[in-house]
């Protein structure tokens, strides 16, 4: 009986009993993946329960273990909240992305009044097919970053290169705003509208992308720009229209934040936390329909 400590799925299965010796048996199980996600870096606690054959039960203390990615030698590094780990690179590598994450941090509680976050943890991989395949199986193949606010926990492909630099200052701080948000809202975090959050997190990166000016005037011209009322729930799946919804909601936020300030933004950040869905919640909170 295992589950992620911070999810409420819990998963019963039968383990296999093979004798090794009189009264001694080794039980095992081995998990399939594409069945039950395990998240990277999360915390699995079981226990076993075995019935004998005179029907006596018994049940185990309860265990835990670091479900990490150990197809690595993690090297790791720590300043304030933030803790980077690494295989691919050296010190100064590590170093440029707590000096980002940190500057990061600081651009963000410029635009919402953000708590003092707790401990996050920055796994950066060199390549997105590697980090990829750390995380679910159906994952697009352009994802550069994802974060597990819950847990606190960012995985970002950073490959080596002249480039380098500009990736770490737009993917760090996007990732850490997820976890921020999260950290201020909790369980008000999954009501907030897709275009938001995604929109606050482009809005901390300390280089963002230059694609998206060119992507709204495209579809401007072609008159193909999103209703935002479609960005609510979730972003499409196929790239060309993914962009267009993360350039956006990049737009839309900044507009936002220009017109009503860190005062509106933040209401409207904690009016969807608490519930509004997310036509009434910007009428609520700003005085007009998100149309």
């Amino acid at each position: 009986v295992f589950e992620d400590t911070n999810q409420p799925y819990t998963s019963i299965e039968v383990m296999q009993a093979t004798p090794q010796g009189e009264d001694t048996y080794e039980l095992a199980y081995i998990h399939p993946l594409k069945e039950h996600l395990l998240r990277p870096f999360s915390t699995i606690e079981y226990h076993i329960e075995v019935r004998l054959e005179n029907n006596q039960t018994y049940t185990s203390l309860n265990e835990r273990f670091e479900y990490i990615d150990n197809r690595f030698e993690w090297q790791s590094r720590a300043e304030g909240p933030f803790e980077v780990y690494w295989y691919e690179g050296d010190t100064v590598f590590a170093q440029s992305v707590l000096d980002v994450a940190q500057e990061g941090l600081q651009h963000l509680q410029g635009l919402l009044r953000l708590p003092q976050p707790g401990l996050i943890k920055i796994y950066a991989y060199p390549d997105s097919q590697t980090m990829q395949a750390a995380l679910r199986p159906s994952s697009e193949g352009w994802i550069a970053g994802h974060a597990d606010p819950d847990l606190g926990v960012i995985l970002v492909t950073l490959p080596p290169g002249p480039e380098q630099r500009l990736m770490i200052e737009q993917r760090i701080p996007h990732e850490i705003a997820h976890v921020a948000l999260y950290q201020m809202t909790r369980q008000g975090y999954e009501n907030l509208p897709i275009w938001l959050n995604e929109g606050v997190a482009s809005l901390a990166e300390l280089y963002q992308n230059s694609d998206y000016y060119i992507i709204l005037e495209d579809a401007k011209e072609r008159d193909s720009l999103l209703p935002m009322s479609s960005l609510c729930q979730n972003f499409p799946r196929d790239v060309s229209s993914a962009l267009l919804s993360y350039a956006q909601a990049a737009s839309f936020t900044q507009y936002l934040h220009d017109t009503y300030g860190v005062s509106g933004l933040q209401k409207l950040v904690d009016t969807y936390a608490n519930g509004y869905d997310c036509e009434r919640g910007a009428k609520v909170a700003l005085g007009a329909g998100l149309s």
